[in-house]
């Protein structure tokens, strides 16, 4: 499916063209880029970008000059003064008209509006790190991002006062054994949180998140069950399914995890705690999809598997001035769609 679109969020001068097929979109700036597409977001995404949109003519993309004539035409006929169609493709040094050191001029028309901090961590990881690195720093913040955590089974994750709390950043629980979780979270010795993050929804990431959080749930639901601290930790967990099943018998059916000296060093504090929850931070709006997949799946509590969205995290941030982490969340807002 193929259509020309005017999305002013990413190009306020032109109209641009977009093909998409399920999820998977591309939007081509010919008159910028020639028919190099952006493949920056979901067809779900740009959707609710769009604010007009005409029928595409049946014309392949490689034929640049036609679409190039076309994509003015159009966006002199929408558009009139506004448009900007008579620059030269490809401009990434040149300034003068709007346009930033990028592949288009949509850095420029978003209008970022924080400040950038001294210091960038890329990606997802930047976001998880400069959430907790925040959040440590306000116990009130961190209490409000606990108690934004929905439980699986309906009820809130966890409503105590926090007295006391460890966050430990990708520990790395072995090739052989358990990955790297995103984040482990200890509240009040009681409550321990296997914290897994991604940029989009439940379902674009079913096979790598589900995968993360058979292993976690595995091992959060061993270090409550121990008392001390064992030199190897062997578990067979469940798979929820047949392709996580498959990956993780790459290294046979049990998971085996020589506890080290890093591990040693903050192991106690999880095993104290008599309760855990596998976390995830997500793009959908409500936890249904994580419900309505681990339902259905033995071997799974749903009161230990628990979600977060992006947009509780953004009012957290913004209500608690949590510079760092915002400047991280509108780095990758395109993820998000909310910006």
């Amino acid at each position: 499916m193929s259509k020309i679109v005017y999305i002013p969020e990413l190009v306020k001068s032109r109209y641009l063209h977009l093909s998409y097929r399920g999820e998977s979109c591309a939007i081509r700036d010919f008159i910028a880029r020639g028919d190099t597409p952006i493949r920056d977001y979901n067809t779900s995404q740009i959707k609710k970008m769009v604010k007009d949109c005409i029928p595409a003519d049946k014309v392949p993309c490689s034929n640049v000059d036609f679409w190039r004539k076309r994509q003015k035409d159009i966006s002199v006929e929408k558009l009139g003064d506004k448009a900007q169609v008579d620059i030269p493709m490809q401009v990434y040094e040149d300034n003068s008209n709007g346009y930033l050191k990028s592949t288009t001029e949509y850095l420029e028309a978003n209008n970022f509006s924080v400040k950038k901090p001294p210091v960038i961590f890329y990606g997802e990881r930047g976001i998880v790190n400069t959430l907790f690195i925040e959040l440590s720093n306000n116990k009130d913040a961190l209490a409000e991002f606990i108690r934004s955590a929905i439980s699986c089974n309906g009820n809130k994750t966890y409503e105590k006062e926090i007295n006391k709390f460890q966050i430990v950043i990708e520990p790395n629980f072995g090739m052989q054994g358990f990955g790297t979780t995103d984040a482990v979270i200890t509240i009040n010795d009681e409550l321990l949180i296997m914290f897994e993050a991604k940029r989009r929804t439940f379902i674009e990431e079913i096979s790598e998140i589900t995968y993360q959080i058979d292993l976690n749930y595995a091992i959060g639901k061993h270090f409550t069950e121990i008392n001390s601290i064992p030199p190897v930790i062997y578990i067979e967990p469940t798979y929820s399914s047949e392709a996580s099943k498959q990956r993780g018998f790459r290294c046979g059916a049990f998971r085996k995890l020589y506890t080290n000296d890093e591990h040693k060093f903050f192991f106690y504090d999880l095993v104290k705690c008599s309760k855990f929850t596998c976390l995830s931070l997500t793009t959908d709006k409500d936890i249904n999809q994580l419900v309505k997949y681990y339902e259905k799946k033995s071997g799974f509590e749903l009161k230990n598997l628990s979600w977060i969205g992006y947009d509780s995290v953004r009012n957290i941030v913004k209500n608690f001035n949590l510079e760092w982490c915002s400047a991280h969340l509108e780095m990758n807002r395109r993820h998000f769609g909310f910006y």
